[in-house]
């Protein structure tokens, strides 16, 4: 079986994995590299597939600079296919120390008893990834004092001023001129847009 093989066999259940802030490439290369080294002396660990889910992200900054990396799209997080349980439910002991004990591993969600998750969750996320894949997202990098224009929603067409920007789950909040007055409205990234910078002032 080689280590991209999606052929289930008595328990190729996946499971998720909560990985420590920043450690998700290292635990992934290092599962994949000791499996394969155990493989070879004869010791299989259960292990079917390892998954990062990552898509690729187009950033645009301004002066017209675009670059693209790679963004995790479950940070902190690795999925596995493997078989934790023999057939009469108990835990195989050896798999669940060999995945649980990588250096950066917290453990399975779910803790001594990992919680299983079902193969159409991970067949939608592998189709994300492929749809991502084929077209990154663009991600616009936004600041505050820039000039915006909502492009979706109630305010679709007005102006706003980025007053506070949160990267992390891609919102902003913007004030918008509404009846006089400046009122604070709240966005996420993909609802506005950049204004055109010969319409600033």
């Amino acid at each position: 079986m080689t280590e991209t093989d999606n052929t289930t066999q008595n328990d190729g259940t996946w499971y998720v994995l909560q990985i420590m802030s920043g450690q998700e490439n290292r635990v992934l290369k290092s599962i994949e590299h000791r499996r394969k080294v155990d493989l070879e002396q004869g010791i299989d660990h259960g292990i079917q597939n390892i998954l990062l889910p990552k898509q690729t992200v187009e950033e645009h900054r301004q002066g017209g600079v675009k670059t693209r990396r790679d963004q995790k799209l479950y940070p902190g997080y690795i999925f596995i296919q493997m078989k934790l349980f023999n057939a009469d439910g108990a835990m195989i002991s050896d798999n669940w120390h060999f995945v649980n004990q990588t250096p950066g591993v917290i453990g399975f969600i779910g803790g001594d008893a990992p919680v299983p998750i079902p193969a159409e969750e991970i067949e939608e996320i592998q189709a994300q990834i492929s749809g991502e894949g084929e077209k990154p997202r663009p991600k616009i990098l936004f600041n505050p004092g820039d000039l915006i224009i909502f492009r979706n929603g109630p305010f679709e067409n007005c102006e706003g001023i980025v007053e506070s920007v949160d990267d992390d789950h891609s919102r902003l909040k913007a004030s918008v001129s509404m009846f006089g007055r400046s009122t604070i409205v709240e966005a996420e990234f993909w609802q506005v847009e950049l204004a055109p910078n010969d319409d600033a002032s």
